[in-house]
């Protein structure tokens, strides 16, 4: 079997390196896979060095375009045909894409050759970005993706939904259950399992106390998730309580000024945030220093269906995680299991987090989460379903 995985993102993204690059592996490691040709959406340019993972069944490729929206549309018009080329080209038998827009090319690229195509983390794009403000209802980039959502459901081989939720959505929608295996965003749990050395050097070189809390929170601001004005709300509500013990870490991309000006409007002092941007295998230990994490997905109607992986690497490394409500499954899983609270607009829930921080064993506790709702196991069970068949 020759496999077209198609990633909307970029070869070196960080979403790449922590959602495709270890589904490569599962996949090549099938016995029924021959040969995996890669196609990644380089936006401006190719990157001099690739950073995926090599395997003698994986070649890579990639599809250039511009950063604008007349680019955009363009790719689903021009792409669908390269993409048809590269199927010929390869002889491929069928065709795997990670996420809906990936998953509209492909559907764009089935109408010219009829190779049968799988969908893995599909959901709601169009309405994750109406809920989120990004995009107006009646606008072409909701108009358009609602529409290339909808011809997925019904002419894909296979959907991989990421909730229990979109799962029964997608059965109520018409989609039969034989076409569909729910695939949450997993993780490499032994990746981001706690380490005491990496706390304790780690905060040592940061300068932190041994009485100081850490909370941190891993990704981007806006889109679906919280602006940083909005996400800074939140922080804020951390430093009141804690006073002068709270210490807070950003992993992202932030410039310098766009956090100094935030740390102002709110009166944080700038040396109290660590902000750094990191590959992400240097995640793990920057998790092991924090005492809890920040899961800011913007909520929404729609947001009951996703499945951030950052979650699961919180978990997988034992960490209890503030959230808004209506997250996925997970809100409700961390509000069942204690591990967790939901992010409100008072402070009452900072109580309820120190005694979850307090129990001794909540690391091994939380890291079975992990173990539980995010393992690789559930990737390799779709893969076998829709890949060892022998109907494939």
């Amino acid at each position: 079997m020759k496999i077209l995985y198609l990633c909307y993102w970029g070869i070196n993204d960080s979403l790449s390196q922590s959602t495709v690059y270890p589904n490569l592996i599962r996949l090549a490691q099938l016995e029924s896979t021959k040969r995996i040709i890669v196609v990644s959406i380089e936006r401006g340019r190719i990157p001099r060095q690739i950073l995926s993972p090599q395997h003698e069944k994986l070649d890579y490729t990639s599809l250039v375009t511009g950063l604008g929206f007349c680019d955009k549309l363009n790719d689903f018009t021009v792409f669908p045909y390269k993409l048809s080329q590269l199927c010929k080209k390869h002889k491929i038998d069928i065709m795997l894409g990670r996420g809906a827009l990936a998953g509209s090319l492909l559907y764009l690229t089935w109408r010219k050759n009829k190779i049968s195509f799988y969908v893995e983390s599909f959901e709601p794009h169009s309405q994750y970005m109406a809920d989120s403000g990004v995009w107006m209802r009646k606008g072409l980039k909701y108009r358009i993706q609602k529409f290339l959502e909808r011809r997925q459901m019904e002419n894909a081989a296979g959907l991989m939904p990421v909730s229990i939720a979109y799962l029964e959505k997608l059965r109520v929608m018409g989609v039969s259950k034989e076409r569909i295996q729910m695939v949450p965003c997993t993780v490499e749990i032994e990746r981001f399992k706690f380490s005491q050395r990496d706390r304790i050097v780690g905060r040592e070189q940061l300068g932190f106390l041994p009485a100081d809390i850490v909370g941190i929170y891993v990704g981007k601001f806006g889109d679906i998730y919280h602006s940083i004005g909005e996400a800074f709300a939140f922080f804020k509500q951390a430093f009141d309580f804690y006073g002068v013990n709270f210490k807070l870490i950003l992993l992202s991309q932030v410039k310098d000024s766009d956090l100094e000006l935030w740390c102002e409007n709110y009166n944080i002092p700038k040396e109290r945030i660590h902000l750094y941007f990191v590959n992400h295998d240097q995640v793990g230990a920057f998790l092991s220093i924090s005492d809890f994490a920040y899961a800011l997905i913007k909520p929404g109607p729609s947001k009951k269906y996703c499945s951030a992986i950052k979650i699961g690497e919180y978990w997988a490394n034992g960490l209890p995680i503030l959230i808004p409500e209506d997250i996925g499954d997970d809100s409700e899983i961390i509000c069942k299991e204690q591990v967790g609270c939901i992010l409100k607009d008072h402070l009452d829930y900072f109580e309820q987090l120190n005694e979850v921080i307090a129990d001794p064993t909540h690391r091994a506790r939380i890291a079975k989460l992990a173990e539980k709702y995010r393992s690789t196991s559930l990737v390799n069970q779709a893969y076998y379903y829709f890949f060892s068949r022998s109907d494939t």
